[in-house]
């Protein structure tokens, strides 16, 4: 994720190409419009891909890279940084042995966000695995009373014809 700072800078490299004029509002309108998964690096090099792609070369109507155009490359990106299941199958073989199930799958979708943010393939199955294993150290143990689940609340009341129906004395918390 971006910060103030770091959407300033990339808006002032932008700027250097393409002579735009950079206000707080700008960057505050960009700030909002990036996705969280982007980085500076990441953002740094989809504008530098942008810019060098030919067909702009000798258009003079060249237009403006827009913060659609940064997520969209750097979806790209994270897209051919991601290891594919079979290389974390490979990677992951023999490392997950007292993993649970549930823990291994939760590793195995850690490895993949690791590996789109740029770390490599063995550096993220240790770090998902290592974690998976003190979340399964600190998770509760068998004689231990797990944490009370928050009550459901369903739209359809006892006897009320149409889902989603509600009584006043349902919405009002019974004051009615």
């Amino acid at each position: 994720m971006m910060t103030p700072e770091d959407v300033g800078t990339l808006l002032m490299r932008i700027a250097a190409i393409d002579n735009r004029t950079i206000t707080p509002e700008t960057a505050a309108a960009w700030e909002l419009m990036l996705k969280p998964y982007v980085t500076l690096t990441d953002a740094t090099q989809a504008y530098i891909d942008f810019y060098a792609d030919p067909r702009w070369a000798d258009n003079p109507r060249r237009p403006w890279i827009m913060p659609a155009d940064i997520n969209r490359r750097v979806a790209q990106m994270r897209d051919r940084r991601r290891a594919s299941d079979v290389d974390i199958e490979q990677a992951m073989d023999g490392t997950t042995g007292e993993l649970g199930t549930l823990a291994e799958h939760q590793a195995r979708q850690q490895v993949k966000r690791l590996t789109a943010n740029g770390v490599s393939l063995e550096q993220a199955v240790s770090q998902a695995v290592e974690a998976a294993r003190r979340k399964q150290l600190e998770a509760p143990q068998q004689d231990q009373q797990a944490k009370p689940r928050p009550k459901r609340y369903h739209f359809a009341g006892h006897g009320q014809m149409q889902i989603g129906a509600m009584s006043l004395k349902d919405t009002l918390g019974g004051a009615a």
